[in-house]
Parts: C-alpha cells; structure tokens; sequence
C-alpha cells in the first residue's frame, strides 16, 4: 500500500522530471532560434557575395560564385535544421509539458483535497470522543448518586421493622445491619473515586438529571460512532487518491521519459543527416576551385583589353569653331600654326616608333630576354596611341583648314571614330575611340603618308642629334609639344628612368660609347645619359641620334654627346 511518504517523494521526482524538461525545451527553443539566426545571415552573406562576383568573368569568378551558392545552400540546411528543431523536437516536449502539468496538478489537487477531508473528520472524530467520554462520566456520577439514596432508603426502612418485631430476632436484625453497612461504605468509596458531588436530597430532582444525563450518553455514543465511521470512509477515500495519484504520476514519467527518448533519438537522426548534407555541399566546390585557370582568365582579360578601345580628348582650338567671331585670315593662319606644330609632333612620334620597332625586332630574336620585351611592349603601346592622338588631332584640323580655304577634304578612316559633342561649359569637345582591330588601319593610313595632301607649311623633324634641337624656333611656341611632352609625360619618364630590372640581359648590341656630356631626356623615347656612362648601342640613326640602352632602360640620345669605346676597353670598364 502506498502511503503518504510514498507519494510525497514520487510526486518530488516528477516534478524535478517536469523542471528538466522545461529547461530542456527552453535550450532547443534558443537553439533553433541561432540556427535560424544563423542560416539567415548565412543567406544574407550569400546574397552579398553573388551580388559583388555577378559582373566578374572567368573561371576564378566561377569559382567564388560557386561558394556564394555553397554559402546559400549551407543557410538552406541550417533554415531546415532550425525548423526540425522547433517543430518536432521543443514544440513536442513543451506541449507534453503543458498537458503533463495539468494532469500532475489535478492529481495533487485532488490528494490535498482527500488529505484535508479526512483531517477535518478525524478532528470531528476525536472531539465527539471526548464528548462521549465526558457525558459517559457525568452520567456514571449520577448513577451513583442514585443507588447511594436508595440503600438511605433501604437503611431506614430495616431499622423501622427491627423495633416492632421480637426481641428473640436480634441475631438476625444484627446481621442484616451489618450487611447494610458494608453496602454504603462501597457506596460512599465509589462516590470518592468518581468525585461524585454532594448528593441532591430531592430525588425527583436527581432522577431527573440521570434521565437527562442518560439522553445525553445515548446521543454522544450515536454521534461518536458516526463520526468514527465517516473518518474510515474519509480515509478510504484519501488512501484511493493517494493510489490512483502514485499510479497516475508513474505514468506520467514512464510516457515523460518515452518522449524523451524519443525526441533524442529524432535529435541524433537531424544532426547525422544534417552533416552528410553539409559535407556535399562542400564537395560541390572541388569542381569549380579546381578548375580555377588564372591563364584563362588573363587571356580573357587580355581579348577584352585587345577589344576595348580607350577614349582619347583631343584638343578643340577656337579657330575651328566657326560659330566663333573671327576673321577669316586669322582663323586659317591660326589653324596653319596649329596644324604646323601637330605636324612637327607626329614626324617626331613617327621617328620614334620607327627606333622602337627596329629595336623590338632586335630583342625579339634575342635568346633570355626577360623585362625588355614589356618595356618595349609598353612603349610600343604608348607611341601608338599618341601617334593616333596626333593624327586624329591633325586630321580635326587639316580639314577645319581644308573647310575655310575651300578644298577637298582627307578621306581619313580614323574621323569615323570622333565623337563631337559640347561639355558641361558647353565648349566643344571632341572624342577618339579607336576600336583596338581599327587601330593598325588607322597607323597604316598615318605612317604611309596620309598627309601628303596638306597643305600645311613643311617642318622639321626632330633634328639633329647634337642635343640643341629640343627648343622651337617657331612664334607659336607656347604650343609646341617639345616644352610639354615631359609635362604630360612626367610620370611616365620618371617611371621610366627610376627602372632598373635587376636580372635585365641587354639586347644584342653594335658597340659601346661613353658619355662625355650630361644630356636629359625632352621625350619619352629619349635616354637621359651622364658623363661616364656606358651605353650598349643598338642602331645608328641618320639624323645623329643613337639607339641604345643604358641600365635596361632603352631610348635614344644625341650622336655629339658620347665618344665610342673599343671592346677591350670597354670589358675592363666592367
């Protein structure tokens, strides 16, 4: 049978089981919420990096897409794995909470209500007992206070019946007296022993309080006993709840501990079919990271870069304008000096290329050259690219010119890469883009004499190499681009002269020479020298000027300024 102690304590492991299931529901609760957290800014991140590599090319790009799609998917996983969390793992364990506190708090409910019944009918029982017992007793008093008036009463009528009868009964009269005495002692000790009050001498009175006293045993008795009965039944009742509630509460755990179980072996299978999944995931990757080509991709780069053709402004002079006040006879002499000094530019940009190219041919067919060729491919670009500046510069001009003094204008294939529109000024603004396959047309057209047709006044070339031609004798001097090619140029020599590629392996030359003077360098194909360098000379230009390299810098520099060096000595200079 189980008892009160029993039940107290199986009632305490249940609710220690409840307080550990609460706890536990609260940790998957907060658990699913950070996956969720989690996989949303996983998703967020995904986003983010799909967004920046969108525009990007190449098998690298690729790659790092891939990984955005990896980020997404691994966000998708960890979005499911909070949703199983929350949805069949907590939400299960907290719902069984909830009904298993109901249950469990009826079951207490109704052990605190039979519990309290049955102390009110046992406090009920023992004052009905005492009642009893004290009426029992009051009544015992006055049955004696009865039975001692009537041996008064017997006493009395003896002695009366003595005196009239014969003197020979004495012996018996002595006997019966001392029977009667005997009686009353008994009587009178009794009467101490229940501390009977003073007897009442009227015996009407006192019959009548024994009557009463005796109604009032009979209704104590019955009360008693009833009470007695209902304390038993009051204890049936608490001992069935006390059993139905330990059973109720033993099935309350084994189906709290079933669910937990269960839900633990639901956590296991989510967790160990989550990391199969992420692991693919992440072997989605190999492909893409593997097949990452940086070559490919710079070949990419490289065709986009050969397609791509760079905006050139080319300068609008106000005489070419012709919405611009001006008389006619200036604004064609002004054009002319324009176009003279544009002239004067591109025959010198011509020469130039001519050197590059003849030394390009030269370290092309030279075994181990290393940092020459993309110094030569750097040049290369840079003299085409101002030769196109020039040329669509001189082309502007010439037929601005061709316009005002009414001939024919050049049929130039590189006008139908200009764009003219106005600036924000609203001054005349002029565009080159040359598309990279045009761009051999266009110096095709410029280097095989395109220009002949001008009739601009002649000029000069760069003259001759004895270091005094760098200066215009001309009076539009302030145009002249031998002041401002080291302007515009000033990084670009300064990049160039600061070089000095440690592992360099010179071109083939055609001899050594020395410097005796101090020349610096007006253009971009020029070589600063100083006295006592050695330079390795590659060409001999008819116009004075050498080609050669010093320190692996290549350019050309004035005839007049270095002596030439024999072998001998020069291999002892080194």
């Amino acid at each position: 049978m189980v008892g009160q102690n029993e039940f107290e304590e199986l009632r305490r492991v249940v609710k220690q089981g409840g307080d550990f299931c609460k706890d536990l529901a609260t940790v998957l609760q907060e658990r699913s919420e950070l996956e969720a957290h989690y996989a949303k800014g996983l998703s967020k991140l995904s986003g983010k990096l799909l967004k920046a590599s969108k525009e990007a090319t190449g098998s690298v790009a690729h790659a790092w897409q891939a990984v955005a799609v990896q980020i997404d998917t691994q966000a998708e996983l960890h979005r499911q794995w909070s949703t199983a969390l929350a949805e069949e793992v907590a939400r299960p364990l907290r719902n069984s909470l909830e009904t298993q506190h109901k249950i469990r708090k009826s079951v207490e409910v109704l052990v605190e209500k039979t519990t309290r019944n049955l102390a009110e009918w046992r406090t009920a029982e023992s004052k009905a007992k005492r009642q009893c017992f004290s009426s029992s007793k009051e009544f015992e008093k006055l049955q004696e206070s009865s039975a001692v008036i009537v041996n008064n009463n017997l006493n009395t009528a003896n002695s009366t019946g003595s005196n009239n009868a014969n003197s020979g009964a004495n012996g018996n009269s002595n006997v019966n007296n001392l029977g009667s005495n005997l009686a009353l002692a008994e009587v009178r000790t009794r009467s101490r022993l229940l501390s009977v009050p003073p007897m009442e001498k009227d015996p009407i009175k006192l019959e009548s309080k024994r009557r009463k006293a005796e109604e009032a045993v009979r209704r104590a008795d019955i009360e008693y006993y009833t009470f007695c009965v209902r304390s038993e039944r009051a204890r049936l009742e608490w001992e069935s709840a006390i059993r139905n509630g330990s059973t109720c509460l033993r099935t309350l755990e084994e189906e709290k501990l079933s669910l937990l179980r269960d839900i633990a072996v639901k956590y296991y299978q989510y967790l160990n079919e989550l990391a199969p999944r992420l692991v693919q995931s992440v072997e989605s990757l190999e492909d893409p990271v593997k097949n990452c080509s940086v070559s490919q991709d710079m070949h990419a780069i490289v065709d986009i870069r050969r397609h791509a053709g760079a905006e050139q402004l080319l300068p609008d002079f106000y005489a070419e304008d012709t919405s611009n006040l001006m008389k006619r006879e200036r604004r064609q002499e002004a054009l002319q000096k324009f176009l003279y000094l544009v002239n004067q530019d591109l025959e010198r940009e011509k020469k130039g290329a001519v050197g590059i190219e003849t030394l390009a041919k030269a370290i092309a067919e030279a075994p181990k050259i290393d940092n020459a060729h993309h110094d030569i491919s750097d040049k290369l670009y840079y003299v085409k690219s101002m030769l196109l500046y020039l040329e669509g510069t001189r082309c502007k001009v010439d037929n601005a010119l061709a316009d005002i003094e009414g001939r024919q204008r050049i049929n130039n294939p590189i006008t139908q890469y200009m764009r003219h529109q106005r600036d924000k000024q609203g001054f005349p603004q002029t565009i080159l883009k040359v598309p990279s396959w045009a761009k051999d047309e266009c110096l095709a057209f410029c280097t095989g004499g395109g220009s002949a047709g001008s009739t601009s006044p002649d000029w000069n070339d760069r003259g001759n190499g004895d270091g005094t031609s760098g200066q215009h004798e001309t009076d539009f001097d302030e145009f002249s681009s031998q002041d401002s090619g080291c302007d515009h140029n000033t990084d670009s020599c300064g990049e160039e002269s600061n070089k000095a590629p440690s592992n360099l392996i010179s071109a083939p030359s055609i001899g050594k020479c020395r410097a005796i003077y101090d020349y610096d360098a007006n253009l971009f194909d020029e070589l600063t020298i100083r006295t006592g360098d050695v330079i390795n000379i590659h060409d001999k230009q008819e116009d004075g000027w050498w080609l050669g390299e010093l320190n692996g810098i290549i350019g050309i520099f004035p005839a007049t300024y270095v002596e030439e060096v024999a072998a001998t000595e020069s291999n002892s200079t080194d």
